[in-house]
């Protein structure tokens, strides 16, 4: 008889544990959108679902509850079970939740395991994220985070997502505010697992400083942004260096990171047991069925209303293709007419060359006859005769002249009618340039690149005249097809490179929100949408942004030419070349203009009056760069350094996988570099 009920009760475990995951699996599918294969938002440019993204993090969807991604949640159910099965005591919490898809999963694991004694904490300020505060956050500086709506989701908008799943209870608790207001008081006694999204400095810096001495031993701290966003990563190490804190970080996805907390004064810990609702295996079997029936319903349901507007939009692409197509038969006709017109235009040139041709045959035939008139005799003979009458018409006050007679270059002659397919750049003098019908005004000028801005006749171009000739000259070295550029201004590097290569396409990309109208005019003008492919809003040390553009524009990482002239800061300028320097192919060059700031004489550079003031130089990549070409010379070729660029040869051994740092690759005899300039 005991065998038996032993046998029954294993048999209910299985099944409740199977229920289990099938809830937890079909929640995170519908969590992250993946089931609904939900689009993600028009700021990343992208027009299609990709599994690949949406399962590591790197786009923000556009209906989903969470844009974390399915491995970061699965590591988040695994360290939950791993608390609740270690008995480790406390609650949890997710600072910067966004939609809260990620405290919704949290408090269905608790519904799952029946436990009933623990809170969920859902921190945010429902109002986005806080602008920089640089003077006492550094790291902060030039954060544009602040600047997205999309991040801006109200406490009721979360709470409703809650319900919707239900799942909005007692256990789930709200901390609406800014951290460094919330946090301090939060009446939080334990914590079993904390996680922090908040993206910035200051905001990890306060979960960090406010929660953590409240994680029980053997609890866990998830940092969602610890590679994608520099800031997050040197709050963290700010704030395990300042608390002797020597944490082992595991990576979950080349993101987020975690790491378990060993508190080594409390060897005494006493294994709490689980709180539990009094409630049998069948009882929580016959609730988790109804739960998993309703959700699946609830993605029945969508799934439905997906398809109709789905049909919908089915219908009204179909007719756009027609409009399309009728489109394209209209071009093909006027494509049609305009080889005519091309036929007829070279027959014409045809025959004016042959014209010009019998012209020369002419001239040179000329030439040869007056040649022969001066060199015979008659011409010797009749000289007297012309001298007199030269003298007779100076008596009657005729001024004519004999003229000399009429010679032909023979190199005209001879040479053959060639056309220039090279860009012709016209100088009108160090500061004005002309390349075909395009015009740039050159400066350098700090104050004058704030004010003036460029038009649709003349670009704006941030650079001195050298680097000009120094683009032409790249050019007359090889092909250059591929071209990724950081640092947009007022678009006129992007129409200059366009018009000194004719490249297959230029990718670049900008920290200011407000397109360039001047340069998508020009785009617009000459129909190269396809080729000029300009993003704005993107920080240039924000990997998740970055390798979501890199890897969508250049899947093969092939680019012959990068070229940052962006922030200049060393912090950001480094992490841009750990991100993009892999996208380079053999031989391709990477640019880092104005690495010399620090160095350069005038107040502006040399006084602390500036966004430059307190920063890092950045010379100390400059150094980097040397010792990683020293260390790894099959990953750098050479370095040429010039007094305000450095031109990187990228070399032929092939980069290892995962993300790129240069600081893995140089050797310094075991110590650590601390970009002390």
């Amino acid at each position: 008889m005991a065998e038996s009920l032993n046998t029954r009760s294993g048999l209910l475990s299985c099944k409740l544990q199977r229920l289990r995951n099938n809830y937890l699996d079909l929640l995170q599918s519908c969590l992250t959108g993946s089931i609904y294969r939900d689009l993600p938002q028009s700021l990343f440019n992208l027009n299609s679902f990709d599994p690949r993204l949406r399962e590591h993090g790197l786009d923000w969807p556009a209906q989903a509850q969470t844009m974390i991604g399915g491995k970061r949640m699965a590591n988040l159910r695994t360290l939950m079970e791993s608390v609740i099965a270690e008995n480790v005591p406390g609650d949890f919490i997710e600072t910067g939740v966004w939609r809260g898809g990620a405290c919704i999963f949290m408090r269905a694991i608790l519904y799952a395991y029946n436990i009933a004694d623990r809170c969920v904490w859902v921190a945010d300020s429902f109002e986005g994220l806080p602008a920089a505060n640089e003077l006492e956050n550094p790291a902060d500086a030039g954060s544009t985070f602040h600047a997205y709506p999309q991040l801006a989701v109200p406490l009721e908008q979360v709470r409703e997502n809650f319900r919707a799943y239900g799942l909005l209870d007692q256990q789930t608790k709200f901390l609406k505010g800014w951290f460094k207001d919330t946090l301090p008081t939060a009446p939080i006694q334990q914590l079993a697992l904390m996680r922090l999204d908040g993206d910035m400095y200051e905001s990890t810096m306060d979960a960090l400083t406010n929660l953590y001495p409240r994680l029980s031993h053997q609890g866990y701290v998830i940092v969602d942004d610890y590679h994608g966003v520099s800031a997050c990563k040197a709050a963290v190490h700010d704030y395990c260096d300042a608390n002797g804190i020597h944490p082992e970080i595991i990576e979950i996805d080349g993101v987020g990171v975690y790491w378990r907390k060993f508190d080594t004064t409390r060897h005494d810990r006493v294994s709490v047991a689980p709180s539990h609702s009094d409630m049998s295996d069948e009882m929580q079997i016959s609730l988790l069925n109804e739960a998993l029936f309703e959700l699946s319903w609830t993605v029945i349901t969508y799934l439905n209303q997906s398809l109709t507007g789905r049909d919908g939009e089915i219908a009204r692409l179909n007719q756009s293709l027609a409009d399309r197509e009728g489109d394209v038969a209209r071009l093909n006709q006027a494509l049609v007419d305009r080889e005519g017109d091309v036929a007829r235009l070279n027959q014409a040139l045809v025959d004016r060359e042959g014209d010009v041709s019998r012209l020369h045959q002419s001239l040179t035939e000329l030439q040869k006859e007056v040649t022969a008139l001066y060199s015979s005799n008659s011409w010797r003979i009749t000289k007297p005769l012309r001298s007199i009458g030269h003298i007779i018409r100076g008596s009657r006050g005729n001024d004519d002249k004999v003229r000399p007679p009429y010679t032909i270059d023979s190199s005209m002659v001879n040479s053959p009618i060639t056309r220039d397919i090279s860009p012709k750049l016209i100088w009108e003098d160090d500061l004005r340039l002309k390349i075909n019908d395009v015009e740039f005004y050159l400066s350098i000028d700090t104050d004058e690149l704030k004010t003036r801005i460029s038009t649709s006749d003349s670009f704006l171009l941030g650079k001195p005249k050298h680097l000009v000739e120094k683009a032409v000259t790249i050019g007359q070295q090889g092909r250059i097809d591929k071209i990724f550029e950081m640092g947009i201004l007022q678009g006129g590097s992007i129409v200059l490179y366009d018009q000194i290569f004719g490249p297959q396409k230029i990718v670049a990309i900008e920290h200011a929100l407000e397109p360039v109208e001047p340069l998508a005019r020009y785009i617009a003008k000459h129909r190269k949408s396809h080729i000029i492919k300009p993003y704005y809003g993107v920080n240039q040390a924000n990997r998740s942004a970055m390798e979501k553009i890199l890897s969508a524009e250049f899947p093969n990482r092939d680019v012959d030419l990068i070229i940052d002239d962006c922030s200049h800061l060393y912090e950001e300028t480094r992490e841009a070349f750990n991100i993009s320097f892999p996208y380079l192919k053999n031989g391709g060059l990477y640019i880092i203009e104005d690495w010399a700031w620090a160095h350069w004489s005038g107040d502006y550079w040399q006084k602390d009056h500036t966004i430059f003031s307190g920063r890092k130089s950045l010379s100390n990549l400059l150094i980097e760069l040397f010792m990683l070409a020293a260390s790894c010379p099959g990953f750098v070729k050479d370095i040429l350094v010039e007094h305000s660029v450095i031109t990187v040869s990228r070399g032929d051994e092939e980069l290892p996988a995962g993300p790129f740092n240069i600081a893995d690759h140089y050797l310094l005899r075991g110590k650590h570099f601390g970009a002390w300039l």
